[in-house]
């Protein structure tokens, strides 16, 4: 009797151990599965701006380099949230650049303004600091309609979606949505099709880089900013850079992306493959 109660006792004690197991495993495939962005279910954070962790530097040296672009143009809107009463607005500072970019056509999508003014071929967009207040007026608008805050911090993409496209059919217009992810993964010509089209893709990242780029004798160096948490940043250029060495062979390649930071502190490109995922991204257009 007594060896049956101490075998009743074990079985219980490791039946507890296993169910644990599972529940850690579980735990743990959870978090690995948000890290890697392969099964959306489980990426619930919204983007709310993310957070600054390190500074690391590279440098390529090579014999020549070639370049492939594509822009939507040398002067994209660069708005920032300046007012203390709100934050993780990453979201409605995204949708408010897009807004500005496509006021330029599309008469008062911001109230009253002119986003900026034609240079020979080139058009360039006003900074932040004139007419603040009508541009944070939209910063403001958005954040009330994507319901920041309002669920978890900062903004999911479902509440920036209808958030954008709620203040895009307030003043009589149509949003246009389409992805530029293929397999889970960014598609880098879906993303080069899309700018050449003249719509802005906005890139929702978990962890992430603002980069600047310095070349001098026959080297490249990137500085990079790395930041943790979810982000979202506008891409109003693309440009693959591919170095070669004296033989003509390809010894690097880095593609990068011009983007409205959201930030008014921290401005530069994004690097495509270095540190963080892009969750989701999609062009957007304005009919």
């Amino acid at each position: 009797m007594k060896a049956i109660t101490i075998r009743r006792t074990a079985l219980l004690a490791a039946l507890i151990i296993g169910v644990a197991f599972c529940l850690c495993i579980y735990s743990d495939c959870q978090t690995a599965f948000a890290q890697r962005g392969t099964v959306p279910m489980f990426f619930s954070e919204g983007y709310a701006g993310g957070t600054y962790l390190e500074t690391q530097t590279e440098e390529i040296g090579y014999e020549y380099k070639t370049e492939e672009k594509q822009s939507l143009g040398s002067s994209f809107p660069d708005y920032f949230n300046t007012s203390s009463q709100l934050t993780n607005s990453c979201a409605n500072v995204a949708g408010a650049n897009v807004i500005g970019y496509f006021d330029r056509d599309y008469v008062n999508l911001i109230p009253d303004y002119t986003p900026g003014r034609a240079r020979g071929d080139s058009y360039s967009y006003y900074p932040m600091s004139v007419e603040l207040e009508k541009k944070q007026a939209v910063i403001d608008e958005l954040y009330t309609l994507m319901g920041t805050n309002a669920i978890e911090s900062g903004t999911s993409y479902d509440q920036y979606k209808a958030g954008f496209d709620a203040y895009v059919a307030a003043q009589g217009y149509t949003a246009v949505h389409s992805s530029v992810m293929s397999g889970g993964n960014l598609n880098l010509n879906a993303v080069s099709e899309s700018i050449a089209a003249g719509r802005p893709v906005i890139l929702f990242l978990s962890g992430y880089n603002l980069a600047s780029l310095s070349s001098k004798n026959g080297k490249d160096v990137y500085i990079k900013m790395i930041y943790g948490g979810n982000h979202m940043v506008v891409v109003y250029e693309i440009n693959t850079l591919r170095y070669y060495n004296a033989a003509d062979q390809l010894i690097a390649e880095r593609t990068i992306m011009q983007v409205a930071t959201g930030f008014n502190d921290v401005k530069g490109f994004y690097i495509v493959d270095n540190n963080g995922l892009v969750i989701n991204a999609e062009a957007v257009g304005i009919n």
